[in-house]
């Protein structure tokens, strides 16, 4: 059995749009877990539970709230998913755009190994279509790649920076996350170098989700500029 859980704000929009987009893959169970939302809060009780200083030491700039609430509602679902009953799940963001061969994923024996980045955010379809070409036919950079039905698994042969809005995270990488990293915590959400110490990170080809960033403003982006501005 496989789950499908999808970050979201308690009162999004998004939720229609993302429930709408499962049902048209063929996914009518799955569960809304409610982000954690710092907007209005003071940095001073984030620090309570948000590592401020040892980011910016790690990064070099001060954390928008957004980033900071997007890191906790993970550690939120890391729990979720290390205490369930399910050893297999998809974690979606709200503003996922899932490509028509989505489903293969749920075939019997199909579900990608250890966390497994199913697609790269702030990439369009067209230029993904592009980077699949080159990375399936032309020039492949996964390492020790397994062709399952319908896609290569592997682990990427170098690290870039990457965020995604959906990744595969069995049960067992999901303890592993939550026991190293799940108190404290100072690191970004998409910062999968800081988790591939305690897990490995598997990229699957061709991507199976994009993210919807046409039209949609980015709070956390608006704060990173803000920041800036402020510094």
């Amino acid at each position: 059995m496989i789950k499908v859980i999808v970050l979201s704000l308690k009162d999004s929009p998004r939720r229609a749009i993302i429930t709408e987009r499962l049902k048209k893959r063929g996914i009518t169970d799955f569960e809304f877990y409610d982000a954690f939302d710092a907007r209005a809060m003071e940095i001073s009780d984030l620090e309570k539970l948000f590592d401020v200083k040892r980011f910016r030491d790690t990064y070099g700039r001060e954390p928008a709230r957004g980033e900071i609430g997007c890191t906790l509602s993970h550690l939120g679902i890391w729990k979720r998913i290390s205490e369930s009953d399910c050893e297999n799940w998809m974690v979606l963001e709200d503003d996922a755009i899932l490509m028509p061969w989505f489903g293969i994923l749920f075939r019997e024996g199909n579900y990608p190994s250890n966390l497994t980045i199913l697609g790269h955010s702030k990439l369009s379809v067209w230029k993904g279509f592009l980077s699949n070409i080159k990375r399936i036919v032309i020039k492949p950079n996964l390492i020790a790649s397994v062709r399952k039905f319908g896609y290569l698994l592997g682990e990427k042969s170098e690290y870039h920076w990457y965020g995604t809005v959906g990744f595969a995270l069995p049960k067992v990488s999901a303890i592993k996350l939550d026991k190293e990293l799940g108190t404290y915590p100072f690191f970004l959400a998409d910062d999968f170098l800081i988790y591939s110490k305690y897990v490995t990170i598997n990229h699957a080809h061709p991507y199976f989700v994009y993210e919807d960033f046409s039209g949609l403003e980015s709070t956390i982006e608006h704060e990173r500029v803000m920041n800036k501005k402020d510094s």
